[in-house]
């Protein structure tokens, strides 16, 4: 009897001690935080406003004209034509040297008299030019000085205006301008505008899209050219910049024959309104709508011309509906974020009329609250476009393989030099974007 009753004594023991040690488990459990993957699934590729690239090229194809294209994407709009002149483009800053070369008859000019000077050169050497305070110094091959411009402004050209020259290897139109200051050099390219888009349309437009659709060509020329002109201000020694801060400019090495034709086919024509001649902004892919411009540049204002407008034709993109759409765990997204702590929920506010995110509000598991803007998201996240949604689900093993590698963080620099275009640089093959324009007061080109 005494034997029978500690057989059922010593089960129960067992039992109260896996009690024991299984509660507290539990009790943790229940009072860890939750973790999350957070994924953002999302349509376009660019800012949303204007013309789509895409669209245009999905447009073109199903027969519609440049001017019907550009119609549709800036509703309201007009053709103008206007007269060329040149202008300024930002090449290279803060340069010790500048190599320069050209295959056809050159010269050296110097700007700094009432009447300019020419020396000239021979085709083929490379000369270099340094920089002694505002004082310009041309070297031969040999590094024998031959001249010294001490207005601290200078230029080589082709003698008969219709070749180019090259900086470091990379040809250029027009003439290149070298401005001396503090023993160092700023490389300006003086080209005509024509001449300026045709190594600006194939950079921002697949050349090869004029095999099957000419048209799109002929309107992101146009655009181009619009753009250009309407947000040209001068910023003292330049008018533009070689990047996205103003339109992506390649010089001759990244002419085509096809943008060529569509530059010229299309030459000296620009989109107004009421007579002004607008900011034609554009970019690569709408995801299926384009969004009013007051919702993405706040600063702009509203413009009756950059509306919402849908777009049946970004059906071709590659990104009209994201592959592959990036996740991240709580943890990573509040690092990349930047709010110091994880992420707890991701809610979406607002939306514009395509919609994309214009305001979000982001918790994390410490109970902070921060709001942003669809655009910080996007660059904080290199996202392709502020058109997403975000779906939260639990971390799981299944879940984490979606995760991606967390970069470091590193705070952005604003670029000490632009520098000429590498020689293996080719026409992009995903259009590009520009960006917020420095003015929307329309000018025409100046002089050289």
């Amino acid at each position: 009897m005494v034997l029978s009753r500690m057989r059922v004594l010593r089960p129960l023991a067992a039992l109260a001690v896996g009690a024991a040690l299984v509660a507290p488990a539990l009790a943790a459990a229940a009072t860890a935080p939750k973790r999350f993957v957070f994924t953002f699934d999302g349509r376009g590729f660019g800012h949303g406003v204007g013309m789509p690239q895409y669209g245009a090229y999905g447009a073109a194809l199903a027969g519609w004209d440049e001017r019907r294209i550009l119609g549709y994407y800036y509703p309201g709009t007009a053709l103008s034509q206007i007269k060329g002149g040149a202008v300024r483009v930002l090449l290279a800053t803060s340069r010790k040297q500048l190599p320069v070369s050209s295959p056809v008859a050159w010269q050296a000019v110097d700007e700094s008299g009432p009447v300019p000077t020419a020396i000239a050169l021979t085709p083929g050497l490379t000369y270099t030019l340094d920089a002694v305070g505002r004082t310009v110094r041309l070297r031969d091959p040999s590094g024998r000085q031959l001249a010294v411009f001490k207005g601290g402004q200078m230029r080589v050209q082709s003698q008969d205006g219709s070749g180019y020259v090259t900086l470091g290897g990379a040809p250029y139109r027009g003439a290149i301008r070298a401005i001396g200051g503090g023993g160092l050099l700023e490389a300006v390219n003086v080209v005509d505008l024509e001449s300026y888009l045709q190594g600006v349309v194939p950079r921002e437009m697949p050349s090869r899209w004029g095999d099957r659709a000419p048209a799109a060509l002929r309107a992101q020329a146009i655009a181009a050219r619009s753009y250009a002109v309407a947000t040209l201000k001068s910023r003292g020694d330049f008018d533009l910049y070689p990047d996205e801060r103003s339109q992506v400019y390649g010089g001759v090495r990244a002419e085509d024959p096809r943008t060529t034709a569509a530059v010229r086919a299309t030459g000296g024509q620009v989109l107004t309104y009421a007579g002004k001649i607008i900011t034609a902004f554009f970019f690569s892919s709408s995801g299926g709508r384009t969004e009013d411009v007051r919702n993405v540049f706040t600063s702009y204002g509203p413009a009756p011309y950059l509306v919402s407008v849908p777009d049946p034709f970004d059906i071709l993109s590659p990104n009209h509906q994201w592959t592959n759409p990036p996740s991240y765990s709580g943890a990573q997204l509040g690092r990349l974020l930047g709010l110091g702590g994880t992420v707890k929920t991701f809610t979406v506010e607002q939306r514009g009329s395509s919609p994309r995110v214009m305001r979000a509000l982001v918790v994390t598991t410490s109970g902070r609250r921060v709001e942003m803007s669809g655009t910080q998201v996007r660059r904080a996240l290199t996202l392709r476009d502020t058109w997403f949604s975000v779906v939260r689900r639990p971390l799981t093993p299944a879940t984490a393989g979606l995760l991606r590698p967390t970069p470091p963080v590193v705070p952005p620099a604003p670029p000490a030099t632009v520098t000429a275009p590498a020689t293996t640089t080719t026409a992009a093959t995903t259009p590009t974007t520009p960006t917020t324009p420095a003015t929307t007061t329309p000018a025409q080109p100046p002089a050289p």
